[in-house]
């Protein structure tokens, strides 16, 4: 292995340290930005009663916009179905006397009923004919939408106000009757022979699979009842038994009939609150919003609602408070520790340090509060033993204790110090010596399974080495979404970046308004304002000797 890789390798093999994940057990209401262990799955989870947390009605689209009340009236002013793409705007179609051409134009013999369309299970197709001209019928229809009333009063309006206006008068005028649905119990499978039929709306609440068939669900909120009171399944409580140890006296008034109790409202018995099992919905003319609850939507598949690895958000806790789950197995987020060797002052005749040392070490302080900054969980372990066995001895109870170990500080000879040869007598090396300005000098390796790096040198070597590359390591394994990506940003300032040796710096970049492309304005200065190591947002790799130039595109990473 080479002593000096090159910038491409060392970030190759630093990005390659892991340790074993270890989860925990924690309420949901607290799992805010930890990654699950394991994914959150409707199944198992569904409240025991049917019907019960009901938050909506899963039902076709198509229905809701192709009726018999439509189709009729289409017929009557002449209208007829043209296909058009979903994302083209809808627009009112007018058509002439002279201009109606018979094949196309809808009659009423075609007018479905809505309330017997639940019952086509019992009827079969005759022949594929007729099959494929009622699948052409519903593509047209659901591509299609047609408002009869608007093009009644589309004469009327047209050389008054503006657009919105009439459109708003024209409908105040027109009474549309709401669209009737056959309400059905929830598959017990997602069979093909269980899919939802026209005319048929299932109950579905949240985390619950949307049915086969279904491609909208409808607010249970905005729901119209029929009229006409619905009737519970009411048992009359039973009477008390009169108490028979005691006699009532003469002068007792009787005693008075308890009340009857009236039952609660049930809120999620929702057939029972309709006549017939049946509902109704308003009919809309404007196109109807696809998936208006996050039922099935929230969910990759229909049976993982929540991945696993997925960092929690507050809507994924809000489903979670929906399902009712308390605890959740989470990823424990890495403890990172840091231990010092020290300000390095070489002395003709003694190895590294000083004979008094302060009470706390400036480089680690500079990099545990490096570490809050990046919202990464750091711990002070002091000052490490100068000597070999000393600090070989140290750093296996460190191990045990964090998740990842940073060693800073200590005298150094070129990639050669003692936490270096530490590290190489207890586990491996995966990089020793990197020639990147500032960075250099830096070890990293494994030991115990877990990643200890080595960062010797003076306060601005270990702040550009914890910059460069543990910040990141540790965001690994906290936003792994995040994390490592590669982006394209244009160097505005291009020619001015000028450098004999590799280079990684942490700036910041925007985003163009105009072009909507990533850009940054670093001229390659030290006091540049777009170098940021502290809120950096991505690092940039430069090339020594390269010249760059303005408006030049290069890649860099993100974490």
């Amino acid at each position: 292995m080479s002593d000096k890789p090159n910038l491409a390798e060392a970030l190759a093999r630093i990005m390659d340290l892991t340790y074993p994940p270890r989860t925990l057990s924690i309420k949901s209401s607290k799992a805010l930005g930890y990654r699950l262990a394991k994914p959150v799955t409707a199944r198992g989870n569904q409240p025991s009663r049917p019907l019960s947390l009901v938050d909506g009605l899963a039902i076709m689209s198509r229905d809701l916009k192709a009726s018999a009340w439509l189709k009729e009236h289409a017929a009557e002013l002449g209208q007829s179905v043209m296909d058009m793409a979903e994302d083209e705007a809808e627009e009112v179609i007018e058509v002439e006397e002279e201009d109606i051409i018979e094949e196309e134009a809808i009659t009423a013999d075609a007018a479905i009923d809505m309330s017997m369309i639940g019952r086509d299970e019992k009827v079969k197709r005759k022949s594929a004919d007729g099959e494929a001209e009622e699948d052409e019928e519903e593509a047209s229809f659901e591509s299609l939408q047609i408002n009869a009333a608007e093009a009644e009063f589309e004469d009327d309006y047209e050389d008054s106000g503006p657009a919105v206006e009439r459109r708003e008068e024209r409908h105040s005028d027109v009474e549309v009757p709401p669209a009737e649905f056959q309400l059905r119990r929830p598959p017990q499978s997602n069979r093909k022979d269980e899919a939802l039929r026209h005319g048929q709306a299932i109950p579905v609440a949240i985390g619950q699979e949307v049915p086969r068939g279904a491609d909208m669900v409808y607010p249970l909120d905005d729901l119209v009842p029929l009229p006409g009171e619905y009737e519970f399944d009411y048992k009359e409580p039973p009477k008390p038994e009169p108490d028979r140890r005691r006699r009532r006296r003469r002068d007792e008034p009787e005693p008075e009939e308890a009340a009857p109790v009236e039952e609660p409202p049930r809120d999620w018995e929702l057939v029972n609150q309709y006549q017939n099992g049946k509902v109704e919905l308003p009919r809309v003319f404007e196109k109807p919003e696809r998936n208006l609850l996050p039922i099935g939507s929230w969910a990759r598949n229909k049976e993982a609602m929540i991945p696993e690895k997925a960092v929690l958000g507050p809507l994924d806790l809000a489903m979670l408070k929906a399902l009712r789950v308390d605890e959740v197995e989470v990823f424990r987020k890495p403890v990172v520790g840091i231990a010092s060797l020290g300000l390095p002052f070489p002395v003709a005749g003694r190895a590294g340090g000083q004979e008094k040392r302060e009470e706390e070490c400036p480089i680690a302080t500079a990099c545990y509060h490096l570490s809050q900054s990046a919202q990464v969980a750091s711990l002070l372990m002091g000052y490490a033993p100068d000597g070999f066995r000393e600090l070989r001895n140290a750093m296996k109870v460190w191990t045990s204790q964090v998740d990842v170990l940073y060693i800073v500080g200590g005298s150094h000879h070129r990639h050669r110090s003692l936490a270096h040869d530490v590290i190489a007598s207890l586990g491996t090396v995966y990089m020793a010596g990197i020639d990147v300005d500032p960075c250099r000098h830096i070890t990293a390796g494994k030991v115990n399974g877990r990643p200890v790096v080595s960062m010797p040198g003076s306060l601005p070597e270990a702040i550009s080495a914890f910059v460069a590359f543990v910040r990141p390591l540790s965001h690994k394994y906290l936003r792994p979404r995040n994390f490592q990506s590669t982006e394209i940003v244009v160097l505005e300032n291009g020619s001015r970046i000028q450098t004999e040796r590799d280079s990684l710096r942490a700036i910041r970049y925007r985003r163009d308004r105009e072009s909507g492309r990533l850009a940054t304005r670093y001229a390659g200065q030290e006091g540049d304002p777009w170098l940021d190591y502290i809120r950096g947002q991505a690092l940039l790799p430069i090339e020594g000797g390269r010249q760059y130039s303005d408006g030049e595109e290069v890649e860099v990473l993100i974490y």
